[in-house]
């Protein structure tokens, strides 16, 4: 089978489906609740995808709001990671992501403008590194503080650019 053949072959078998499941989980409904951090420690404990597997590699399509109804919410506004640290569910919900890729299809939502920012995924690149994640790439950004596709971040000074490269 030649390259082109290859090529189209993967992208009837795989690419048109997945671009297909990223459209319609671009417009879904918000749900009540979204225990990203949970849902992410219940799956390092699956057989599958324990710390036994070589080469682990964990993609999320999401707005990556973390919300769950009367705990941790990134929709309670405030620093992230303070929020985070003092909340229960830095205790329960262990995360070890030792060795393991990260990838994230950040998905902006206009009801969420005033929560995805830099400052949110900057809490998202540094909870997946602090436990022990290989790599944190943001799919379609060229780095946590570009802006999503489709969206106009407004322009910050210079200076705290500068200081916030270095995470």
């Amino acid at each position: 089978m030649t390259a082109g053949k290859v090529d189209a072959e993967w992208t009837v078998s795989f690419g048109k489906p997945v671009e297909a499941a990223i459209a319609a989980a671009i417009d879904r409904p918000e749900t009540p609740s979204s225990p990203l951090i949970a849902t992410t420690a219940a799956l390092l404990t699956r057989p599958d995808f324990d710390t036994s597997v070589a080469a682990r590699r964990l993609v999320m399509v999401s707005d990556m709001v973390e919300h769950q109804k009367g705990g941790y919410s990134h929709l309670a506004g405030g620093d992230f990671w303070k929020g985070y640290a003092n909340s229960g569910l830095a205790r329960y919900a262990a995360l070890d992501l030792r060795g393991v890729a990260v990838a994230i299809d950040y998905l902006p939502r206009p009801q969420y403008a005033t929560v995805q920012g830099l400052a949110h995924r900057r809490f998202w690149q540094r909870l997946f590194a602090e436990v022990g994640a290989a790599e944190v790439t943001f799919i379609g950004l060229a780095a946590p503080d570009a802006s999503p596709p489709g969206t106009s971040a407004s322009p910050e000074p210079m200076a705290a650019k500068k200081r916030q490269r270095g995470l």
